[in-house]
């Protein structure tokens, strides 16, 4: 395995399966012309890993966000969903995408596709 930095001359892109995000561990699939970034724990890479590289995180724009993916399970009461979009905004971020994995009359068990700066931000709002 060989490492490389990220900088924004290369061409990186981020895997959509396991939405890694800044500071955590992740490693980088080589794939053509550029890089496709996962979680080191990603099942997809797990099972189709060819070239691959340890990656690192250089200086990122301050104002950069990454998507990030929270399955979270509730009660359905009145404004319990309002309550977790509360959090998120609290912690200026943004809920891009909701899917709803189960719902019944008492309970919601739903992914939540966030916006985050990196892994000290998504960790302080899963933590509230």
């Amino acid at each position: 395995m060989r490492k490389f930095i990220v900088t924004k001359n290369k061409k990186v892109y981020y895997a959509k399966c396991c939405y890694p995000i800044p500071f955590e561990q992740v490693i980088a699939v080589y794939g053509g012309d550029n890089f496709i970034v996962h979680r080191v724990n990603c099942k997809n890479v797990l099972e189709n890993i060819n070239d691959h590289h340890l990656f690192g995180w250089d200086e990122l724009d301050k104002d950069s966000l990454f998507m990030s993916r929270l399955r979270v399970v509730f009660a359905n009461s009145k404004g319990s969903l309002a309550r977790i979009a509360k959090v998120v905004g609290d912690f200026n971020s943004n809920i891009c995408n909701i899917k709803i994995l189960q719902r019944t009359k008492s309970i919601w068990d739903v992914f939540l596709d966030i916006e985050v700066k990196d892994i000290d931000h998504l960790e302080s709002i899963k933590a509230s």
